[in-house]
């Protein structure tokens, strides 16, 4: 296997980097929040405990 120079190590570790970046950049901007209207909902039901 040939070796790779220094200089094309760094270039290969920064277009690394820059993908997983812009791939973390795009799910964040992807992901739907909820509304908080329906946390509260969720809040608002108790269990009532028979003991």
């Amino acid at each position: 296997m040939p070796q790779m120079a220094p200089m094309w190590w760094t270039m290969l570790y920064t277009i690394f980097i820059t993908c997983f970046i812009l791939t973390l950049i795009m799910t964040y901007f992807n992901i739907e929040i909820m509304p908080s209207t329906e946390k509260n909902k969720i809040l608002k039901t108790k269990i009532k405990w028979m003991w």
